[in-house]
């Protein structure tokens, strides 16, 4: 496992998890005691105090004495106390007083779901304070690369853009999908949109894949069909999402095709035969890009505007609009 959130090479005697991130909350505990304690503590010597329903705060001198006790059996002791601003003012007083003395063999991790500003004003050091609220989605892609690195994989950028944007930015959703896309691709090197694809539960015989290929074959009445099979269990806003990956991954090929940059269409598009990629960039070639988004926008804007029951047919629409372009 890799350090992401820990940056330092010695540990600080306590940690101040200020935000309302349950699943990074979950992996900072995870990195602290699988990285940075792996093999200095036994079960003896871990604590865990909730004060997050708690009206009887007299348990604080005992938190506090424990992690004054030195551990018998391993070389620290690890104390998690959730919620402490829960506290009562003069019992949170004597917490905070307490914490720049904590002992050298003792790590304590203190969890707030409160923001790190709120934290700041209690008089604690902000290089103690770990800020977990509201990830921004720079922070998922970083951890997501990092925990494909560990794996030997690595994921075409837009594809994990796209898959944020389909998880709503949630990180534990992101990485149930990431997980999904690991057991189908097996020994595969790099995570594909055809891969992300796979894993959508939609019908294996049709899917987003096969419709974007007939797009890009400008085959409307196979476009037509697939769309009509996979729709009930598709979202209109990952059918959108698919579709303007593929056809702005077509004008990519497009532009690296006329340049005899050859090699380089492979990282952007799903297409193994080069006769192929030709064909679908040269359906594109008299279509200016921003015609075909502008068609995409609109209907996004569309659904989002108007009832869930219209978007088939404004999806119907936006596709024979965007055939009518490309036969223009």
């Amino acid at each position: 496992m890799r350090a992401n959130f820990i940056k330092t090479a010695k540990l600080y005697p306590f940690y101040v998890l200020s935000g309302d991130d349950d699943f990074f909350r979950g992996e900072f505990i995870k990195e602290l005691l699988e990285v940075f304690l792996a093999g200095k503590l036994d079960e003896t010597s871990m604590e865990t105090y909730d004060l997050s329903d708690k009206e009887d705060v007299s348990e604080i001198s005992s938190i506090i004495e424990s992690a004054k006790t030195q551990p018998f059996f391993s070389e620290k002791k690890f104390i998690l106390v959730r919620e402490f601003t829960k506290l009562k003012k003069e019992e949170l007083e004597k917490l905070t007083s307490f914490l720049p003395l904590i002992p050298e063999f003792t790590v304590m991790l203190l969890t707030t779901s409160q923001e790190a500003k709120k934290v700041l004003d209690m008089d604690i050091p902000s290089a103690n304070i770990i800020n977990l609220s509201s990830s921004k989605s720079a922070d998922i892609k970083t951890w997501i690369e990092n925990y494909l690195l560990e794996q030997k994989k690595a994921i075409n950028p837009d594809v994990l853009d796209y898959i944020i944007s389909e998880a709503n930015g949630e990180p534990a959703a992101v990485k149930n999908e990431i997980d999904k896309i690991l057991l189908l691709i097996g020994e595969k090197a790099e995570i594909e949109m055809a891969d992300f694809s796979e894993t959508r539960g939609v019908n294996r015989e049709y899917n987003l894949d096969e419709l974007t290929e007939a797009i890009a074959a400008k085959d409307e009445k196979r476009a037509m069909f697939v769309f009509e099979k996979i729709y009930p269990g598709t979202a209109p806003e990952q059918m959108l999402g698919f579709m303007f990956y593929k056809i702005k991954s077509l004008y990519i090929m497009r532009y690296f095709l006329s340049t005899g940059e050859f090699k380089k269409i492979f990282k952007f598009a799903y297409v193994k035969d080069m006769d192929k990629a030709k064909i679908q960039a040269k359906n594109f070639a008299k279509v200016p890009y921003a015609d075909i988004v502008a068609i995409i926008k609109e209907a996004d804007s569309s659904i989002k505007l108007s009832n869930r029951d219209k978007a088939k047919t404004i999806l119907t629409i936006m596709l024979a609009n965007i055939f009518l372009r490309l036969e223009g």
